[in-house]
């Protein structure tokens, strides 16, 4: 992955809180 804490923190962010909570959502919807 590429270093763009900098740049764009909040991409990063929501990034990963998606991934973060894909998982459970994905579990809740199921």
């Amino acid at each position: 992955m590429t270093e763009h804490t900098a740049d764009q923190p909040e991409l990063l962010t929501i990034s990963e809180a998606a991934e973060v909570l894909r998982a459970p959502v994905a579990t809740l919807r199921y």
